[in-house]
């Protein structure tokens, strides 16, 4: 069958369901409080960093650390940077956070410090003219939801490479020994053991610090490392970014972190030239609530948006919501699909829920309806036939003749598309005095012929007769002439053992508006021609100059004029 898809028109649109819930977001994420003194951490100073200590230097909206840096001594002093400070945000809101790469050093001795902005802990190591540099974030916040995708807006002006977003979601515990955490002109950094330190999570390799281990549930469950559109719209229009996580567990984690990069974050060789800036603000996960895709029978809905909701089907609903298959958005695996049918209203609908947070728009619950044609009952024209009944039943191995050419009547209900309803009332196997009862056909084939003959073709499975006490499958063909001549087979298999159909005993019923003689029946009247034409009943030639005798022995099993005699080839 064709399935066509279309959306509806306005007026039948469903208004989208606007339930909410609280959403399980970062902390501060429009970073508009809790700007505060930063101690950047390393071994020298602020192993407690990066909220309390000493060497306070720029400010940070905390839970969120910005990567400034803070060596101890005077030799290294110069190294003392900020990379990031609160600037106007988004849609009028007041701050934002603006990250600018820096450069530090002495004479023409001098590297790039890059700016970023995480949920953990920011540092880095560097000694003498940074042979062992190093850094990056350890730690994150805890975190027990799995969201689809992290929305934020930003305006950036980059170099030579693009700004970054890398996210990623855990559980258990990374630990790296020895890893240098300070910055010194001369001499040994002073290493430290470091918890959950990002390329370890992440499972990259490290080019300063010592063996790493994680305990026996620790697991990377899902993970964002995307660049960030070069847009250079600084002081111009806002840019929104939506990015999916890439999920390789379904386990449930236990914490998160979030970091944004001016630059490059994973490049340690970046020029002193490579000066990035970025500007984020109001970040956002997203726990998709919408669908990917949505199908009926196996057939794509066509022209589907994830983003519109109404379709209409020129087709029946299906009986059973199972024949609609519909796929969530997102692989995180939160989303709840549930599909409704109303079969007084003809619709489907499908309804995506995610109690675990919002999607783009805010809500946490979308439905789809899928309005399916009406079928309203079909009416028909009712034609009755007068005629005659032969039937013959084989069993154990023998043909019992049950009828000749008793009369009966059979009707069709003919509904011009078509179809039709094949009814025989009130079958009766006369010799053996039973009443089979009404014989009916739904929904047989008609097919219209060049000749003006109709060709009618159906069946009916398990049908019950004799009040029920037999099963039988039935099989109708037939034609009608265009002249109104009706032979029509009706073969019975009345069903002995549905665990051996090989038992079935055939009642074989032919009804035709003229009597029928058997073959023996057939013979040359004084003055015929000994031979014959044999043709169809409804016309057509199949043999010529034949003997009568010759003639049945060639033919098929039907109904034939064979010279002016209609005879039935049993």
């Amino acid at each position: 069958m064709k399935h066509l898809y279309k959306t509806l028109s306005g007026a039948l649109m469903l208004a989208v369901c606007c339930m909410t819930a609280t959403a399980q977001q970062l902390p501060n994420s429009g970073f508009d409080s809790d700007w505060v003194d930063c101690y950047p951490w390393n071994t020298d100073l602020n192993t407690s960093g990066p909220f309390e200590g000493t060497g306070a230097k720029g400010t940070t909206p905390k839970p969120w650390c910005i990567s400034h840096v803070y060596p101890k001594g005077t030799l290294v002093a110069s190294g003392r940077k900020e990379t990031g400070k609160s600037t106007a945000g988004y849609n009028g809101s007041t701050y934002a956070v603006s990250l600018t790469d820096v450069t530090a050093g002495i004479g023409t001795i001098k590297k790039l410090v890059p700016a970023y902005l995480t949920l953990g802990t920011t540092w880095s190591t560097s000694k003498g003219t940074g042979t062992n540099a190093d850094g990056g974030t350890f730690g994150g916040t805890e975190f027990v939801y799995r969201p689809d995708a992290i929305q934020f807006y930003y305006q950036n002006s980059v170099v030579s490479t693009n700004s970054m977003v890398i996210a990623y979601m855990w559980k258990g515990t990374y630990t790296q020994e020895s890893v240098p955490g300070n910055i010194i002109y001369s001499g040994t950094c002073t290493t430290t053991t470091m918890i959950d330190r990002d390329r370890n999570i992440l499972g990259m390799e490290t080019s300063q610090g010592g063996t790493v281990t994680q305990t026996d549930d620790a697991e990377c469950i899902a993970t964002i490392n995307s660049e960030i559109a070069h847009a250079n719209n600084v002081g111009g229009e806002w840019a929104k970014a939506l990015i999916d996580f890439s999920y390789t567990s379904t386990a449930t984690p236990a914490k998160i972190n979030v970091i944004f990069s001016a630059g490059d974050y994973f490049e340690s060789s970046r020029s002193t030239s490579d000066i990035n800036n970025l500007i984020v603000d109001d970040v956002k996960l997203i726990y998709y609530s919408r669908l990917s895709s949505l199908s009926v029978n196996g057939t794509s809905v066509a022209d589907f948006s994830s983003d519109t909701y109404t379709y209409t089907i020129d087709e029946a609903m299906p009986d059973d919501a199972s024949a609609i298959s519909a796929v969530a958005m997102g692989n995180s695996g939160s989303a709840v699909t549930t599909v409704t049918l109303n079969a007084d209203e003809s619709t489907a609908v499908v309804t995506v829920t995610n109690a675990q947070g919002e999607d783009v728009d805010g809500l946490t619950s979308h439905s789809y309806v899928l309005q399916f044609a009406t079928i309203s009952e079909k009416t028909g024209v009712d034609t009755n036939y007068e005629g005659y009944l032969n039937i013959e039943m084989e069993a154990d191995g023998a043909v019992e003749t049950i009828a000749e050419n008793d009369p009966a009547t059979i009707t069709i209900t003919d509904y011009n598309d078509g179809t039709c309803d094949f009814l025989l009332p009130n079958l009766v196997l006369s010799s053996l005095d039973l009443e089979l009862g009404d014989i009916k056909v739904e929904g047989a084939t008609v097919e219209k012929n060049a000749d003006g003959s109709s060709t009618y073709t159906g069946g009916e499975e398990k049908m019950l007769l004799l009040d029920g006490n037999i099963v039988a499958d039935v099989d109708l063909k037939g034609t009608i002439s265009e002249s109104g001549n009706v032979v029509m087979y009706i073969d019975v298999l009345w069903i002995q053992d549905e665990g051996d159909r090989s038992l079935d005993i055939p009642i074989n019923v032919t009804f035709t508006t003229d009597k029928v003689s058997g073959v023996g029946t057939v013979v040359v009247e004084p003055g015929e021609s000994l031979t014959v034409d044999v043709y169809t009943v409804t016309g057509i030639k199949v043999m010529e100059n034949v003997l009568p005798e010759d003639a049945v022995k060639s033919l098929e099993k039907g109904f034939y004029i064979v010279g002016n005699k209609k005879v039935i080839v049993k």
